[in-house]
C-alpha cells in the first residue's frame, strides 16, 4: 500500500540553502520521491502545482509560494522551511545578482 502523498512540503526561500537541502531530501527520499518545481517555472509553462501529479511524491520541494503549495496539501502534511539572517540574505543576493548574467544586464548595441 503506497504511503499517503505528499507528507513533506517544503517551501525553499531563495538565498536559504534550499540547494543543498533538496539534495539531503533526495538522498533519504531517493531521487525520484522528490518533486522539484517553482513559480517562475510554473507561471512560464501556464501551470499550476495542481496540475502535477502531487500525490505521487512524498515530498514537494521549490520556490513555491505558501498560498500556492498549501492547495496540494493534505491534513497530515508537514511544512518545512530555512530561514537566513535577513542582513546576510540580502548580502548574498546581491552578490548572486551582480554576478549573474541577465538579459537586462547585457550591454546592447546601439
Amino acid at each position: 500500500m503506497n504511503p499517503i502523498n505528499p507528507e513533506l512540503l517544503s517551501i525553499h526561500i531563495p538565498k536559504t540553502a534550499g540547494r543543498t537541502f533538496r539534495e539531503i531530501l533526495k538522498s533519504q527520499y531517493g531521487v525520484n520521491g522528490v518533486l522539484s518545481l517553482d513559480h517562475y517555472y510554473l507561471t512560464k509553462q501556464n501551470e499550476q502545482l495542481a496540475d502535477h501529479p502531487t500525490d505521487r511524491y512524498p515530498v514537494i520541494h521549490g520556490h513555491l509560494p505558501y498560498r500556492q503549495i498549501s492547495k496540494v496539501a493534505l491534513p497530515s502534511s508537514k511544512y518545512i522551511t530555512w530561514l537566513r539572517h535577513p542582513v546576510d540574505r540580502v548580502i548574498s543576493n546581491y552578490y548572486h545578482y551582480r554576478d549573474s548574467v541577465f538579459p537586462a544586464k547585457q550591454k546592447r548595441n546601439p
